[in-house]
């Protein structure tokens, strides 16, 4: 639903512009990425607030902790990319996609938007809310494989993202 209203934004845009932006590649992304984290923003907003109250305690460790677990899971990527002897096609369309467009509108989508997203759907709606139903360790592979079966185009790419994923996911458990 919340993709067909930014459509619907994208061809409003091209009537007043007089251009297609509908059939840009990262104007689809975006919209795709753009429009359901607002949404998802907006519906989950108390839950999101009171995750940025959790740093009143212990702040020290919860601000040093966020660097290490970036820093474990680049670690853990270069390792498993020395053995990979093609690149990760998901990363070459994403640097493909945003060529031609102001890097400020990429850094928003690609690095803002998309992940304010899978955090929503990966972590809080299937890990969060859906662990009532199945409880959590069905609820982590599930969120784990599905966020790795997103990210990849290739075999290859699957030992790229699947790391990642599950530090991710044991990031999230681990601060409740």
């Amino acid at each position: 639903m919340a993709f067909q209203i930014g459509l619907f934004i994208l061809f409003g845009i091209s009537l007043l512009t007089n251009s297609n932006i509908v059939e840009s590649e990262f104007a689809l992304i975006a919209i795709g990425l753009t429009v359901p984290a607002i949404v998802g923003i907006i519906f989950f907003r108390k839950e999101i607030i009171e995750s940025f109250t959790d740093f009143k305690e212990k702040t020290i460790l919860k601000v040093v902790s966020i660097p290490m677990v970036v820093l474990l899971m680049v670690i853990v990527e270069q390792a498993v990319l020395r053995f990979l002897t093609t690149g990760q096609e998901n990363q070459e369309q994403l640097l493909e996609t945003g060529t031609g467009v102001p890097l400020i509108f990429t850094l928003l989508v690609f690095g803002i938007f998309g992940p304010i997203l899978e955090e929503i759907i990966f972590r809080h709606i299937i890990l969060n809310r859906f662990s009532h139903y199945i409880g959590t360790a069905i609820a982590s592979i599930i969120s784990i494989f599905l966020f790795t079966f997103i990210h990849t185009n290739q075999l290859s790419d699957y030992a790229f993202y699947l790391p990642g994923s599950v530090i991710l996911t044991a990031a999230y458990l681990i601060s409740n």
